[in-house]
């Protein structure tokens, strides 16, 4: 074997190590393309929720926690509203929703998980 061969060899093997990652990085990106993406979004005023909550006597659009004297039908506390919004593709499961004030958890844990199809949404209210 001549240094010639040594330098093809050496030079296709780092070829190849490149070529296999950098199939890795595009595998990695459309699976992360085909993925779903769930954000926060106001509720709009003309959803089942929010008439439900009262949303006619107070300025919409609305995400947070109502107003004082604002409750959930059956809730002994103020509601908090939040639009799940699936901009990704795919459905989403929804197992949680954390929001943290202050290091402390402001929000209970969903009572079941919620399903949003792509594209979709889901009202969701915590007491």
């Amino acid at each position: 074997m001549t240094a010639g061969d040594l330098v093809v060899g050496v030079g296709t093997l780092l070829l190849a190590l490149l070529t296999y990652f950098a199939v890795r990085v595009a595998r990695a990106s459309v699976v992360a393309a085909d993925a779903p993406l769930v954000i926060g979004a106001h509720v709009p005023e003309t959803t089942e929720v929010a008439e439900k909550l009262g949303a006619a006597n107070f300025m919409p659009p609305f995400a947070g926690l109502l107003p004082d004297g604002f409750q959930a039908k059956g809730a002994d506390g103020p509601a908090f509203v939040m639009r799940l919004w699936n901009v990704g593709r795919g459905p989403a499961v929804i197992r949680d929703v954390r929001l943290k004030i202050a290091e402390d958890d402001a929000l209970k844990r969903l009572p079941r998980h919620v399903i949003v199809d792509a594209p979709g949404v889901h009202d969701a209210t915590w007491t």
